[in-house]
């Protein structure tokens, strides 16, 4: 099967595809403050169950799980549930509240309060003698949350407050301090965050904060399924967005939800119009809180042979926020996905949008760790990204129906079974290599000239020098997780967690994401020099092997990952 079958598929449901009403769907998501572990999760889920399930003569069969703690693999993160009932600061007379800025209050963060006290700001986030001065304070910092709470509230600190120097000065950030219930009570300190401009005012003042909160045990995850059954027994594809978020994430990620909601329906509509004929395989619609959602319905068994992951596609470029990304698996996993959604782009028309290297930190990561192929389609930059300024204001309807058409059309084609991309992975490799090459890049053009397009079945264009060796003495290593998050070290071990987010920090994550590029490319069956060598032919020279092995490192001392 080929490009021309995806912009057979694009025109037949473009006539289907209705972008108002894929807003409407991103507006009723935003009402909801829907943090993983959450009432607000559980009620955004049942507004969707209730949108796809508004026509009953759609062959849309839908249903909806809520996975234990226990279902989850060991390595999954575990999170607990957690309402949050209102949050204050007040400073200088002026006080600001939850149901102003619902990300006022950092996701899981303890109850306490009023806490009224001075503020102090540490800088060197990852140095435990720099909250010396914390104890009986308010600490003021930008540095990850999972470190600064775990070090503040180990220093005798009374709260937290968290900003980020990168969003708009108005806009309050979405942090999440994702770590287990242990964790959360033996701090006992009330976390809340601050724009930017509001930061800049708070040191050596002071303020009154709180936080009116409950933790429970692990949270159950609830998800949701849509199933348009196949005819046969060609290839069973999911179609993926999170759920999860605070109110209004609206682009992150309700945009990505009302795209796959969209797709859903309208692909039920074509096929009971009898303009499409039913695919072979199966397509699976999924609404999942984001790794947890996901893992689960991989780890109860969930069949899939390709995946497609909608993340943020609402919001129009231009002002700061960047185009549409095209985001394909990481080799030697197949291109399938990223293919099909390429070519219904291309027979779309749509406008602004690119083709880039594999990247990480969204749920096509789980599919691609269990060796499904998954592609991400993702807007980015984005000016509000993780900020109560997320809006549904900020979103495009046509953009909507963008996402949703080629999610649509691409779900489709790869369904119906037989689909090569081999055409594609020769395009692909040649513009990975061209782009290195243009920029003065030659040893990463040699690479993906050479050792990627081998990876994916081609010939190379060139040889790879002979000579290339990694400038680590580096043996193989054997992840135990494929998602390593950095607060999971830290909450085993701060001061591990805060080396781990200082590598992360100082530029490796401008190429991975938490290292889980890598881990994939290992479970995969590469060895650490083989991923060194794939990661720069990817993502340019300049990956620097020291620095990568120096977090490995630590996470192998905290027993994430073994190194042999």
């Amino acid at each position: 099967m080929k490009a021309v079958d995806v912009a057979e598929a694009s025109q037949a449901l473009s006539s289907f595809v209705e972008a108002f009403r894929a807003y409407h769907v991103l507006k009723r998501v935003t009402l909801e403050h829907r943090i993983q572990g959450s009432p607000g999760l559980r009620e955004a889920v049942r507004a969707v169950e209730e949108i796809l399930l508004s026509n009953p003569l759609l062959p849309l069969e839908v249903r909806e799980h809520e996975a234990s703690p226990s279902s989850l693999p060991g390595w999954a993160p575990r999170i607990p549930e957690w309402s949050v009932e209102g949050a204050w600061l007040e400073v200088e007379g002026k006080r600001w509240r939850l149901d102003g800025h619902p990300t006022l209050a950092m996701a899981h963060s303890p109850p306490g309060g009023p806490v009224e006290a001075e503020v102090v700001e540490v800088r060197e986030w990852w140095d435990p003698s720099a909250y010396e001065r914390a104890r009986g304070r308010i600490v003021l910092t930008s540095g990850p949350q999972d470190v600064a709470f775990t070090l503040a509230a180990k220093a005798g600190a009374e709260a937290l407050i968290g900003y980020n120097p990168k969003l708009p000065g108005d806009a309050f950030p979405y942090k999440g301090l994702f770590l287990p219930r242990r964790a959360l009570e033996g701090a006992g300190i009330p976390a809340l965050t601050a724009s930017s401009s509001l930061a800049a005012r708070l040191g050596g003042s002071r303020a009154r904060v709180g936080v009116d909160a409950s933790i429970g045990g692990d949270a159950r995850q609830p998800y949701l399924e849509a199933l348009i059954p196949g005819r046969g027994s060609g290839p069973r594809v999911a179609v993926v967005a999170h759920i999860c978020h605070p109110r209004p994430g609206a682009n992150d990620n309700a945009s990505g939800v009302a795209a796959v909601v969209e797709a859903a329906l309208a692909l039920s509509e074509a096929i009971d119009s009898g303009r499409l004929e039913a695919p072979a395989g199966d397509i699976v619609f999924l609404l999942v809180p984001e790794y947890a959602g996901s893992l689960a319905a991989l780890s109860r068994g969930m069949r899939v042979d390709y995946a497609l992951n909608i993340d943020m596609v609402g919001v129009p470029p231009g002002g700061g926020d960047g185009p549409l990304r095209l985001l394909p698996p990481p080799p030697p996993l197949g291109l399938e996905p990223a293919a099909a959604l390429y070519y219904a782009l291309e027979a779309i028309g749509a406008s602004s949008w690119t083709l880039e290297a594999p990247g990480s930190g969204s749920d096509h990561d789980a599919f691609n760790a269990y060796g499904i192929p998954a592609a991400m389609l993702n807007q980015w930059p984005d000016t509000y990204y993780h900020s109560d300024r997320d809006d549904a204001d900020r979103i495009s309807p046509e953009r909507l129906r963008v996402a949703a058409l080629a999610a649509a059309a691409a779900a489709y084609t790869l369904a119906r079974g037989g689909f090569d991309s081999s055409g594609f992975a020769d395009l692909y490799t040649r513009l990975i290599a061209e782009r290195h090459a243009a920029h003065g890049d030659l040893l990463a053009a040699r690479l993906a000239a050479s050792t990627l397009r081998i990876l994916y079945g081609l010939n190379p264009l060139s040889e790879p020098p002979g000579d290339y060796r990694p400038e680590a003495p580096w043996e193989e290593a054997v992840f135990a997780s494929p998602l390593v998050l950095p607060s999971a070290v830290t909450a085993k071990d701060p001061l591990l967690g805060a080396r781990l987010r200082r590598i992360l920090g100082s530029g490796l994550d401008g190429y991975t994401f938490y290292l889980m590029e890598p881990a994939i490319l290992s479970r995969l069956g590469l060895g650490v020099k083989e991923v060194l060598v794939v990661e720069k032919a990817l993502h340019g020279s300049s990956v620097e092997a020291g620095r990568l092995w120096e977090a490995l490192e630590v996470l192998s001392e905290a027993g994430a990952v073994r190194l042999l």
